[in-house]
């Protein structure tokens, strides 16, 4: 948009700039709670801490 002619205004010029920040609340907690899931999914599925695949006492 352009200016109008000086002759036609009065008064100054303002410009306004407005930053909002928000939090969704909602999707901290859902996030939190995954990665809780997450991790009790990995203790459970791996409790004894070892690779099965490059377990050799069982080759003979």
């Amino acid at each position: 948009m352009q200016d109008p002619e000086p002759e036609n205004i009065t008064g100054t010029k303002q410009v306004v700039h407005r930053v909002e920040h928000n939090i969704h609340w909602g999707y901290v907690a859902g996030g939190v709670g995954l990665l809780a899931v997450a991790f009790v999914l990995y203790k459970l599925l791996d409790l004894d801490g070892e690779d099965d695949e490059n377990d050799m006492s069982s080759v003979t």
